[in-house]
């Protein structure tokens, strides 16, 4: 049995009412796409480490030479040094010490007698340096400062001349290039 039908009107949606309706609902749709998204790729970049070379410093006298590097992590993740090269040659990590920071300014100490382990007064704070073993870590917002005792591309013909220091970490490398100075 048919429903009953009044005489005069028709049953169902007007075509400029259909279309409104299919416009907003397009609207709501791709607005909530963008939104998402965004939201995915803003969420996925803070999860990132983003390392920052605060400091690089390259020594070289007749005694030897060394490459300080005071690197701070301001990315969301923490970040993995798995190795270092100095003038595109990767050091051993046997020539390597580094001591972790809270961030803010380390500056690097010049012309120190690294034979081993130390400690040093750096900015005012006490640090001890120990060799590393193998890869570094850094918490996020944290920071290292990083000695490279007698790289082998470093000597001091090489005073005046930019050397570059290339920081690798599990995802990426990060670059510096700095003039060999006397210390």
């Amino acid at each position: 049995m048919k429903p009953p039908c009044f005489p005069g009107r028709k049953r169902g949606l007007t075509q400029s009412v259909t279309l409104m309706i299919l416009l907003v609902l397009s609207v709501v749709l791709a607005s909530g796409t963008v939104g998402l998204y965004t939201l995915s790729t803003t969420t996925s970049a803070m999860k990132m480490e983003h390392l920052v070379i605060r400091s690089a410093r390259i020594w070289a006298d007749s005694s030897g030479s060394q490459v300080a590097l005071h690197v701070e992590n301001i990315g969301g993740r923490d970040a993995l040094i798995t190795s270092i090269e100095v003038g595109f040659v990767e050091e051993g990590w046997d020539s390597v010490f580094y001591t972790a920071g809270e961030g803010g300014i380390m500056e690097p100490a010049e012309g120190l007698n690294i034979t081993g382990a130390f400690n040093h007064t750096v900015s005012g704070l006490e640090y001890s340096f120990e060799p590393a073993t193998g890869s570094i870590m850094i918490p996020v917002s944290g920071s290292v400062l990083i000695y490279v005792d007698n790289p082998e591309t470093v000597d001091i013909q090489d005073l005046g001349m930019v050397v570059e220091v290339i920081v690798y970490t599990s995802t990426l490398p990060y670059m510096t290039m700095d003039d060999v100075e006397t210390p």
